[in-house]
């Protein structure tokens, strides 16, 4: 997990929440996809930015974010959660109490997920009889151009009698939909050692995304703070440096709720008010 990075380079914390989602964990699907939570909470959040933020200004009360390509035009905001990695951010601050520095904390690893649909070689994967792997996991030092193969559910299955018949088919040699994790895209060629097509003479039906999902880690990990400025600006990916994960995320989200909450405190108990 983490991209090919191995017991060397990740800590104790980070080292317990990569093995957590096989052997402790209940994963849970939106239909329609999981993309769909952080795009229906910013339609009902209903941000009033023309665009997507390039500058975040301290003033002498709040903060005034710009859009890229505004020409001036800025909203103002009391308090400020700046919710990606700062590692791969182009966002400029400007008039803090302390210099922000986006790289102190190292870079993000490339994850490439591959959407496969064929069948597994038995004879790349020394099985001459009998049922294939649906897990395929490599070590540190391997020579495969990829991290891991999975076999993978629709969103649609809700019973253990579907991904069964899902799991027996697989088994079965018939074909199924792998996801193949990698550093990079790879081709088509590059996968044909591993997967069948579906039908003789065809192609592999592949589908790939690719992003930054995790940091690079060390030990020691340098750490960054959840505050970026005392006035009201907050950092919720501060905790990828901990360890990276959705689950994790939302706890640094709940986070910075409570460092709101106490931020609106202070100042109800103010003189000035709030």
């Amino acid at each position: 997990n983490y991209g090919g990075q191995g017991c060397a380079q990740l800590h104790a914390l980070v080292g317990f929440v990569s093995i957590a989602g096989g052997l402790a964990s209940r994963c849970f699907g939106v239909v329609g996809g999981n993309d769909q939570v952080p795009r229906k909470a910013l339609e009902a959040a209903a941000p009033k930015l023309p665009g997507p933020a390039a500058i975040v200004r301290k003033r002498a009360a709040g903060f005034e974010v710009a859009a890229a390509g505004a020409e001036g035009e800025a909203e103002h905001f009391d308090v400020v959660i700046v919710a990606h990695p700062l590692e791969r951010s182009t966002l400029r601050f400007e008039g803090l109490a302390a210099e922000v520095e986006p790289q102190r904390c190292g870079a993000y690893r490339r994850c490439v997920a591959h959407f496969v649909r064929g069948v597994l070689r038995r004879e790349t994967f020394g099985v001459s009889k009998g049922a294939l792997p649906v897990e395929i996991l490599t070590t540190e030092d391997s020579s495969a151009p990829f991290y891991s193969i999975g076999l993978q559910f629709p969103i649609t299955a809700a019973t253990r009698a579907e991904v069964r018949a899902i799991v027996d088919s697989a088994l079965r040699c018939e074909p199924q939909t792998y996801k193949v994790f990698a550093p990079r895209v790879l081709s088509e060629d590059e996968l044909l050692p591993y997967f069948a097509p579906p039908r003789v003479g065809e192609g592999l039906p592949l589908e790939v995304v690719g992003w930054y999902a995790y940091p690079e880690y060390r030990v020691p990990q340098p750490l960054r703070s959840f505050v970026l400025d005392e006035d009201g600006l907050y950092y919720l990916n501060a905790i990828e440096q901990a360890a990276s994960a959705m689950e994790m995320c939302m706890i640094s989200a709940r986070n910075a709720v409570n460092l709101v909450r106490q931020w609106v405190d202070d100042r109800r108990g103010a003189k000035e008010g709030f």
